[in-house]
Formats: C-alpha cells, structure tokens, sequence
C-alpha cells in the first residue's frame, strides 16, 4: 500500500497522513510544516542552512548527497570520415 507523503517546507522531512499542519499564505502558496517547532522558525524567518539539523544545512555542508544536482554530461565528438 502506498501512502501519499507531503514534504515540510522548512526541513525537508516527510510528512505521512495524520501528522504535521497546512499553512496557506496570503498570495495562495501552501506550506507544510512537521512540527510546530519548524512552522515558529519558518515564521521567525531562519534560514534552515543556518540550522545543524535540518536536511537544508546537512545538503549545504555537504554532509549528504545531493541526486538533485549532477554534473551534466557531455558526449564525445565522433569524427566524421568525408568522402
């Protein structure tokens, strides 16, 4: 069985049904909070770079690996024999 999971907007942790909150702002954009410890901080307007235990600061220090961003490849040019 497949459960649908939110994302917090602020540490980046998975929410499963039943736990954390909604907060719609006033242009219209939803964010998802885990706990009410990391919706105060979103408030206060900490960056969650600047805080050791938020999945932001352990991508930041590079302290985990990040799929998201990978190096673009290139191909190698093939020559061409003319006639």
């Amino acid at each position: 069985m497949v459960t649908k999971t939110q994302k917090c907007s602020y540490t980046e942790y998975k929410i499963v049904p039943g736990r954390g909150s909604r907060f719609v702002g006033k242009d219209g954009r939803v964010h998802y909070f885990i706990s009410t410890k990391a919706r105060s901080l979103f408030h206060q307007k900490i960056k969650p770079v600047k805080l050791t235990w938020t999945t932001a600061w352990r991508a930041y220090n590079k302290k985990i690996k990040v799929d998201d961003i990978q190096k673009k490849r290139s191909r190698k040019t093939t020559r061409i024999q003319k006639a």
